[in-house]
């Protein structure tokens, strides 16, 4: 698949569809390494905060973006530090109030921005899988390394990640009038589309057992618009 994206390096470089060139083995090896590498992490966290806190990853980042920033942010500024679609990231927001973990409602500074809340219950549950989530990420990440590899590592992460922000954020990208839903639409249209899961959802309720804040058809509450309250905030409330 990859082979004609490959250069030669004795033979210069090659170049593959539309004339882009190809990558050299180095390129190519550091480019699988890395993609492995963060699929493995992003695995195990997904596991612990499913685990122990019935939260998906994107989840947990909103939770915890909201609890660094003593509580409140706008869904603008939500979206442009977390990497998801904007009406994902509603719609995320919406399952996460109807859990009792943030409230949602008009910014006092600005009626057209959304202000979302972490509540009680959400820092409390952001407290009680932290732990865990922080084991993961030593024993695969930060484990192997020794030395100055932590600072290399860390060093060369933040010069990636900066070029690939540099790119203006999504929140300031123009909306298509007639090719896209706005976020309270694309939310509805989310609902609607569960609806058709429902009866699939509440033959698997048996089997799958409890609710969940996650979402996802098949993971206790993605279908099921009549669960019980999330796991993870009836724990935390006891």
């Amino acid at each position: 698949m990859y082979g004609r994206w490959v250069t030669d390096t004795q033979h210069g470089p090659g170049t593959g569809i539309d004339g882009v060139q190809g990558l050299d083995p180095q390129e190519l090896g550091t480019y699988f390494a890395l993609m492995e590498a963060a699929s493995l992490l992003h695995h195990a966290v997904e596991e612990q905060l499913r685990a122990e806190g019935n939260l998906s990853y994107v989840q947990f980042q909103l939770l915890a973006r909201l609890a660094e920033a003593h509580g409140q942010l706008t869904m603008t500024q939500l979206a442009d530090g977390v990497v998801y679609s904007r009406s994902g990231l509603t719609y995320q927001a919406g399952l996460l109030e109807k859990a009792g973990l943030v409230t949602r409602g008009p910014s006092p500074d600005d009626d057209r921005a959304t202000l979302v809340t972490i509540t009680d219950d959400g820092l409390a549950l952001v407290g009680r899988v932290l732990p865990g989530h922080v084991q993961v990420a030593r024993r695969l990440l930060l484990d192997p390394l020794a030395g100055d590899d932590l600072r290399r590592l860390g060093d060369i992460m933040i010069r990636v990640r900066d070029h690939m922000r540099a790119q203006p954020p999504r929140s300031a990208a123009p909306r298509k009038r007639g090719n896209r839903l706005d976020d309270r639409q694309a939310e509805d249209r989310a609902a609607s589309h569960l609806d058709v899961h429902r009866h699939q959802a509440r033959g698997r309720r048996d089997l799958l057992g409890g609710a969940g804040v996650t979402g996802e058809p098949g993971m206790g509450a993605a279908g099921d618009l009549d669960a019980e309250p999330v796991a993870g905030a009836e724990a935390v409330r006891g």
